[in-house]
């Protein structure tokens, strides 16, 4: 018989445009879930480095989220600049501080900028209640680092 259908009924021979579709759209289909366990990974990667943070620097998760938007608001980049650290230490109501002598101590790594991480670290240290943070907070006026905080070193990061 004649049943237009090319004498094979569909199998083997030629591929109908139906199953070309089907194929595409089962290729699309598998792209698609590639690239959301791509999302989902990235994202699950974020929160675990911000997990990271709220151990290791006593925060809270609403504190890190909030420090997180300042931050990046500022420089999306991940780094600051001595203008732009003190704007994000503005946005998030630090006015009264010596922001000067608090980005030299922010910058960990001395390359004049401070990274995402050096901000938080520096933040556990003003916000936390334990030595290392009375420690942080006297290296703030210690400027030259002897141990001791002179009139000369006070009046400095006070102006």
């Amino acid at each position: 018989g004649d049943g237009g259908d090319g004498g094979d009924g569909g199998r083997g021979g030629a591929t109908l445009p139906a199953q070309e579709n089907l194929k595409d759209l089962n290729n699309r289909r598998k792209l698609r879930n590639v690239a959301m366990a791509g999302v989902r990974g990235s994202a699950m990667r974020v929160k675990s480095k911000l997990r990271t943070l709220i151990r290791d620097n006593s925060f809270r998760l609403a504190d890190v989220e909030v420090v997180h938007q300042a931050f990046y608001r500022v420089n999306p980049s991940g780094t600051v600049s001595r203008e732009e650290f003190e704007a994000v230490m503005r946005q998030l109501g630090l006015d009264g501080l010596p922001h000067g002598r608090l980005y030299e101590l922010f910058d960990v790594n001395n390359d004049n900028n401070v990274d995402y991480k050096e901000f938080c670290s520096g933040l556990s240290h003003l916000w936390g209640c334990d030595e290392s943070s009375l420690r942080f907070c006297f290296q703030i006026y210690d400027v030259d680092g002897s141990g001791e905080i002179s009139l000369a070193e006070l009046e400095k990061v006070l102006r």
